[in-house]
């Protein structure tokens, strides 16, 4: 199983282009920093080897993730093994296999392949640490190592310390560890594996802490649209039928508790590393709009238990009705594996194409063209302005594989995102621009007029993505570019 996924993996990592997220992570890597705007460094790190050792393409920008999700199954079956048996960890490398976020999260270059590998990492090791005598060290370090490398690939890691103490109270015979030093090295070593994310917020007014504090406070809230949604997206990414494997041990854990069964400690340990995070984003979601990859590490805890669930039923009377509803959840997650694949692979079916997919390197040739013309004009080489929130820059960046002459509305003053803090726009005092945005946005046309001298008409091209509809873009030629504001300032807001 493990085997079939992986190799579906590898040939969409060899075959897609990239989505415009994993381009704006390469950028990340192009620039190296202690740490970015929106996420901690461990993404670009890891797509800084992949390309390293691969060149610049998109199967070495997919590598760490693809290598990452194989070592995500070893964890998880030993964490499987050591606490519910070998039966439970062999489903829970299926369970794991067949899951879409899973699937997903294994082979697409986003920040949530490493923060899942070392949340297993942090699970295992903390396994293997409460079963030594209390005067071993070596795996609080390694638990250590994985929170601190957690929280370098996602902020959400810091609830891995939570999870920790719910667990280690709730079980009385490990309370005494409160009184060692173990657990408070582990801690320590995993905040100073974190520093550079607190040296980089330092250096920048903490704005990456402060961003992602005050996101529920600041985006656009829908409640009567967004809670129904994260709870449909929850069921649609992990499947139906694990989705329910996972209710089931969750009502298990709380009979254990209640009949204070012998093998309880299992379950705490499975409960306490999934609901405090789930809580979390179960309350944001009454504030705020929740990906559905963002919920990931939840479940991973979670993952031996339900193996559990599904053993004890398919080993039940009900035995049959297990195995159909196995078979139907099985061939319904590949299906939904071949469609990804279809879809950004083929274009088939039309319909669920993603937007941009299949459009990147036309979009590239086109940009390359109107580049070498104003170039051969003004005799200066021009950079690249994609007048959107980082989408287009991102996405021409790589396929221009100019990460350094290409810029998203920054250049108009918007707030940047990470383009603010890798680029001078001073150094462009004067030089001409390809703008390339999407058509009749007026409002971004009066604003050029503010920062370049002279303003051309849009010329209007098209390409056809994977989805065989005609999409058009405007590219516009603009000419002596100033980085102040040449009209008096007005309020802007990101795009």
């Amino acid at each position: 199983m493990l085997a079939s996924i992986t190799l579906l993996r590898v040939i969409g990592a060899l075959t897609w282009e990239l989505l415009p997220e994993e381009s704006y992570y390469w950028m990340y890597a192009a620039h190296p920093a202690l740490g970015y705007f929106d996420h901690p460094p461990m993404v670009a790190w890891g797509i800084h080897l992949g390309t390293a050792l691969l060149g610049h393409n998109e199967f070495a920008v997919r590598l760490p993730t693809l290598l990452l999700s194989l070592g995500t199954a070893v964890l998880l079956y030993k964490i499987a093994q050591s606490w519910f048996g070998t039966r439970s960890a062999w489903w829970t490398i299926i369970l794991f296999s067949v899951a879409p976020i899973y699937a997903g999260c294994g082979v697409l270059a986003f920040p949530d392949g490493p923060l899942i590998f070392f949340w297993s990492l942090t699970l295992w090791a903390l396994t293997r640490a409460l079963r030594e005598p209390v005067t071993s060290w070596g795996w609080w370090l390694l638990a250590g190592i994985g929170v601190g490398c957690a929280m370098l690939s996602k902020y959400t890691a810091v609830m891995l310390g939570a999870s920790f103490l719910i667990f280690i109270l709730a079980v009385p015979r490990h309370r005494h560890w409160l009184r060692r030093p173990q657990p408070w090295v582990m801690a320590l070593l995993g905040a100073a594996l974190f520093t550079p994310v607190l040296i980089w917020n330092w250096q920048h007014d903490w704005a990456s802490l402060l961003f992602q504090s005050s996101r529920t406070a600041t985006s656009k809230h829908h409640p009567l649209v967004d809670v129904p949604e994260f709870w449909l997206l929850q069921i649609l990414m992990l499947s139906p039928g694990l989705f329910a494997l996972l209710a089931l041990a969750l009502q298990r854990v709380w009979r254990q508790i209640r009949q204070k069964a012998p093998d309880a400690e299992a379950w705490i340990f499975a409960a306490s590393f999934a609901l405090p995070l789930f809580a979390m984003f179960i309350l944001a979601s009454t504030r705020t709009g929740i990906r559905p990859n963002w919920t990931a590490p939840v479940f991973l805890s979670l993952l031996p238990a339900a193996g559990v669930i599904m053993d004890a039923g398919l080993s039940s009377v009900r035995a049959p009705r297990w195995r159909g509803l196995a078979w139907i959840n099985g061939a319904a997650c590949f299906l939904v594996a071949l469609v990804a694949i279809s879809t950004l692979t083929f274009g088939i079916p039309r319909a669920w194409v993603y937007r941009m997919a299949g459009s990147w390197h036309q979009m590239a040739a086109l940009t390359v063209t109107a580049h070498d013309e104003l170039r051969k004009e003004t005799g200066r080489d021009p950079f690249v302005l994609g007048a959107d929130r980082y989408y287009l820059a991102a996405g021409l960046g790589f396929y221009l594989n100019t990460p350094n002459e290409v810029v998203n509305l920054y250049a108009l003053d918007y707030p940047g995102l990470s383009f603010r803090y890798w680029t001078d726009l001073n150094r462009w005092t004067g030089a001409p621009a390809i703008v390339v945005m999407h058509p009749n946005n007026t409002r971004v046309m009066s604003e050029l007029k503010d920062y370049f001298e002279t303003v051309g008409t849009p010329k209007e091209v098209g390409f056809r993505p994977l989805d065989g509809r005609k999409h058009r873009l405007w590219m516009v030629k603009c000419y002596n570019y100033s980085p102040l504001k040449r009209t008096p300032a007005t309020p802007t807001t990101d795009m």
